[in-house]
This record gives structure tokens, sequence and C-alpha cells, in this order.
């Protein structure tokens, strides 16, 4: 595919609209014509094969979908979403920003297979990461509504002061050993191995 720019445009001046579509149908190749962009309300830029990383100073005022971008590496430290971030699919995912911060909205990490650790961050509503099977850490400082680690079999711990809003689903874990009486959660949902747990989560 030839996407060809003449040779007296200036990218930065398009539209936003425009860079966009360069970005999209380039298959993620023009993503730095994004950089330092304010997109609103959302950004869709699903199923990119040669995304691998995004470009610094994005500010998305909506939802960021990066669906199945299977080449994508890691996500910047300065990227700005208000809702949702979706990355499901993305399997070389390595790495999350330190402090990520989402809002008003979810943060979707389904079948990131590659991601070893979750940062410190703040979620309002629902963090998704079933199928995270290289997932061994969780850092501390992390606050979000519910949080969904179901069948993240290689994750071992959970941080003690691991705060989940609602529920906190631990479905298939097989790896994990403890669960810390000082995490804070309103639902707990344990894997099989732990199911002598149960009562002291009924209680609360």
């Amino acid at each position: 595919m030839t996407i060809a720019i003449g040779p007296t445009t200036n990218p930065e001046k398009l539209p936003v609209e425009e860079r966009v579509r360069l970005v999209i149908e380039s298959e993620g190749l023009l993503i730095d014509l994004l950089a330092h962009t304010e997109c609103q309300p959302n950004l869709v830029l699903e199923c990119l094969r040669y995304l691998t990383h995004l470009p610094p100073g994005l500010y998305v005022r909506g939802a960021l979908l990066l669906t199945g971008c299977e080449a994508l590496l890691e996500i910047p430290q300065d990227l700005r979403v208000e809702n949702t971030l979706d990355l499901t699919n993305c399997y070389a995912l390595r790495r999350l920003p330190e402090g990520l911060h989402i809002k008003n909205g979810d943060l979707t990490l389904h079948n990131c297979i590659s991601l070893k650790r979750l940062p410190q961050m703040y979620v309002s509503d629902l963090v998704v990461a079933p199928g995270c099977t290289a997932l061994t850490e969780l850092s501390r400082g992390i606050v979000v509504g519910s949080l969904d680690l179901s069948c993240c079999t290689a994750l071992e711990a959970l941080p003690p002061d691991l705060v989940v809003k609602n529920m906190l689903d631990l479905r298939g874990c097989t790896s994990l050993r403890l669960v810390p009486d000082s995490i804070k959660a309103r639902i707990v949902v344990l894997p099989k191995h732990l199911d002598k747990l149960k009562s002291r989560y009924a209680a609360q």
C-alpha cells in the first residue's frame, strides 16, 4: 500500500480527522502524525498490524480503542485517556505506564499475554485482564472499581494495599497462594484451590 503526502504538505497542519485517516490507512506506520494531538470524543485504531508504539503527547478525551494491535509493545508515560482504554488482544504489549489514570471508564487487557506487571494506577470502573498468562506482579498503589484477573495463571501474590471498590475476580489464578487480609474489596471471587478462604470474604 502506498500513501502519498505531497512534498509541500506539512502533516502537522492537516486536520486531526485527516491524520487519523492516514494512520489507519498505513496500518499504524504513520502513528507519529498524532504526536501532541488532542482527539475527541474517541480514537479508534483497531487491528493496525504495524502499530508498535503510541506517539508522545497523545490526549484522547473519550475512549482509545486499540483492540487487535498485535505488534504494540508499550503505552507511553504521557498518554492521557479520559474514558476507556481497550488493549484487548495486544499480544506483544509488555508495559503500561506508572501512574495510569482513567477517571471515567475501563481498562481492558484481555489476552495481553506478554504483560508481566500491572503498575500503580487509578481506574474508576473496571480493569479486565483475563488470560494475561504472563502476569506475575501487581504493584502497590492500585485503586480500581472492579478487577478481573481470571485465568492469570502465573500470578502468585497480590499487594497488601490493593483497593478494589467492588468485585475482585481471581478464578483460575492457579499459582496464587495467598490473599492478604489487608486487601480492600467488597466481593472477592477466589480460585478453587483457595476455597478455604471463602468464609473470610463472605462476611465482608
